[in-house]
């Protein structure tokens, strides 16, 4: 009699739906009434949203704290980070303050909305005592290019305002930007002792058809019009940078992420790595795809921006490398991305079809482990 498949389970958050570890209690649910046992249970993030859960089960000396900070459409909220003790490190999610999860429906106005609020919460964790600072990037609901936390951080550490002070920048402000000098703010940046890492969730530039604008901004709501306007000074946003500095960013992979979040932080000098793997080079994550004959994760919506740098991808990658079975769970799928995904030896399982987006939202749970099931009991 054949024994089970050893099941290796990777929770990853599915954007305004589960958390990581939902997602992994739901898969390991599906595992065990499939009449498996689970070998290994994590949770993996690329950047964006789950992020600082995914980290906090990663570095256990890890403190959780929270700050008030504004939201996109400039609503005060309260966004949690965490301070790594001895080595005063700080793990920031932008998501957190400005993930699609925090803007409501009738306020995604993508012209409207910025990025301030990561910059306040970067001031937080700085007054907390950070110098090393590991950001993650990917799930905001923002395409400023960075602007507004770029406003933010060049209000407190050159202009010496407090946070109460700080001025408001919003996508459409890209018109008219105001005046950085860049070097002072790099400058000013070190003497504050802060070293910046970035995690990132697409390898995107910032321009052209897989940059900021063109392929993201439409997943956030943009109409054509603004998708174009958007691209346009984003382009001069990029042309002014690059005056200043001395030196063209714009095209690094990463530059587009989380809306131009990541050309802004490669402005201010930053390092820009992939954050799954960040996650996936671990000995944890080695050791369990090693381990397993099967491997399990999942995503909101599987499409062409999936083969980006997103941590599903990037796992089913890392366990095809080594000749594992892997299955990617999601709650929707472009048909050509599920084709390509099938090409490489990686399987596709949607579990939200046919059903609408609130449907799907309130029954992600039971729908996720329900096809885990039913995958397993196809492939024993």
């Amino acid at each position: 009699m054949p024994r089970s498949p050893r099941v290796a389970c990777v929770g990853h958050a599915l954007k305004e739906s589960l958390t990581a570890q939902a997602c992994l209690q739901a898969l390991v649910a599906g595992v065990r009434e499939a009449g498996c046992a689970p070998v290994a249970q994590l949770c993996v993030s690329d950047g964006g949203d789950g992020f600082l859960e995914a980290a906090l089960a990663t570095f256990s000396s890890a403190e959780v704290l929270t700050a008030n900070v504004h939201a996109p459409h400039r609503e005060l909220i309260t966004a949690k980070f965490a301070l790594v003790q001895p080595e005063r490190q700080a793990l920031i999610e932008s998501a957190e303050a400005v993930g699609m999860r925090r803007v409501p429906p009738p306020a995604r106005r993508i012209l409207d909305l910025g990025t301030g609020g990561l910059g306040e919460l970067i001031v937080h964790a700085w007054n907390a005592g950070a110098k090393d600072f590991l950001v993650g990037l990917g799930g905001s609901a923002t395409c400023d290019g960075g602007l507004g936390m770029l406003g933010v951080l060049n209000d407190i550490f050159v202009g010496g305002k407090s946070l109460e002070e700080v001025g408001w920048l919003v996508a459409r402000d890209l018109a008219s930007p105001p005046s950085i000098k860049f070097d002072t703010l790099r400058e000013a940046l070190r003497d504050a002792g802060m070293r910046i890492s970035v995690a990132v969730d697409v390898d995107s530039p910032l321009l052209g058809p897989r940059g900021a604008a063109r392929r993201f901004a439409p997943q956030k709501g943009a109409s054509p019009s603004e998708v174009e306007w958007l691209e346009h000074h984003m382009g001069l946003w990029a042309e002014h940078v690059a005056s200043a500095l001395g030196v063209d960013v714009h095209n690094r992979p990463g530059a587009g992420a989380a809306g131009g979040l990541g050309f802004a932080f490669l402005a201010v000098g930053a390092r820009l790595g992939s954050g799954a793997t960040l996650f996936l080079d671990l000995p944890a994550y080695l050791n369990a795809i090693e381990e397993a004959d099967v491997i399990l994760t999942a995503e909101g919506r599987f499409d062409v921006t999936s083969f980006g740098g997103k941590a599903p991808w990037q796992v089913a990658q890392a366990a095809r490398r080594r000749g594992k079975q892997v299955a990617i769970f999601c709650a929707l799928a472009d048909d050509e991305a599920v084709k390509k995904a099938h090409q490489k030896g990686v399987a596709i399982v949607q579990f939200g079809a046919g059903f609408s987006f609130e449907e799907s939202r309130a029954q992600a749970f039971e729908l996720l482990s329900r096809a885990v099931e039913k995958f397993l009991a196809k492939h024993r």
